[in-house]
């Protein structure tokens, strides 16, 4: 072997001529490997102007000298570019998110580690019309673990005296995309408050779906004889009484 096995450090051989070579060459490596922090990650361009020592991990699709390093690390040194193909378990540190990933290997390639944080939650319909709500209440909270998003939002509105808004009631706001899966389609979530909505008869409760490829979130009646149903306007009536709405779920993040 002339490589060490994890991360590829040249080794020194006997009676080897210009050792130095060899050497630095091992050194410019770990510069780049031990405390590993990232400019950015996912962007498919090289920077016009990288600063020395600066190190990339392009996105798709990666593009000029970069072309064929997709999710590798991109190590600008001496004034050239260098490949360093990343390891399964691999942490980085990305400056400009300030998030961690790891490496997984194909098909996920890097994935966010844990992560917390707030979004401002929003209610729509899918025709808005003249519906504007005051909002007396918007917060949200989500804890990230992996490619999994959980999230806990409260929701409260007043005046809300609409006639032309129609359809049904959508959530926005949210942190993420939801991923796309043809066999699931939705990830499902609980709706255990809901003050002052309307509810047919023969509904039970509510559950909420995320969307597929989107930051929107339905809500949906679960009924005692019958499939669930989309709630709309409907469920919510024009009216200048609070509504009150505490939702809980999780969803796959889009990549």
């Amino acid at each position: 072997m002339d490589q060490s096995p994890r991360l590829s450090l040249s080794y020194l051989a006997p009676s080897q001529a210009q050792k130095h070579i060899t050497v630095n060459d091992t050194f410019r490596r770990l510069d780049a490997l031990v405390q590993t922090a990232v400019e950015s990650i996912g962007t498919a361009t090289p920077p016009g102007t990288p600063i020395e020592g600066g190190l990339y991990i392009p996105g798709a699709g990666a593009a000029g000298v970069w072309a064929g390093w997709d999710f590798s690390l991109a190590y600008f040194v001496d004034g050239a570019w260098q490949e360093i193909t990343p390891g399964i378990g691999w942490v980085i540190y990305d400056k400009a998110s300030g998030v961690h990933f790891y490496y997984a290997g194909a098909p996920d390639q890097w994935i966010q580690l844990a992560r917390r944080g707030s979004f401002t939650p929003t209610i729509n319909f899918v025709t808005n019309g003249d519906f504007s709500p005051t909002y007396i209440l918007q917060e949200g909270r989500y804890a990230v673990a992996g490619d999994v998003c959980q999230y806990w939002l409260a929701l409260g509105f007043g005046t809300n005296a609409y006639s032309t808004a129609s359809g049904g009631v959508e959530f926005g706001g949210f942190p993420f995309d939801c991923e796309t899966d043809s066999a699931l389609a939705f990830e499902p979530c609980a709706a255990p408050f809901l003050h002052n909505v309307t509810f047919s008869a023969g509904d039970l409760y509510a559950v909420g779906f995320m969307k597929s490829d989107t930051d929107i979130l339905n809500l949906y009646a679960v009924r005692n004889a019958a499939p669930v149903a989309q709630m709309t306007t409907a469920n919510f009536p024009p009216s200048t009484t609070p509504i009150y709405l505490r939702v809980a779920g999780s969803y796959r993040i889009k990549r």
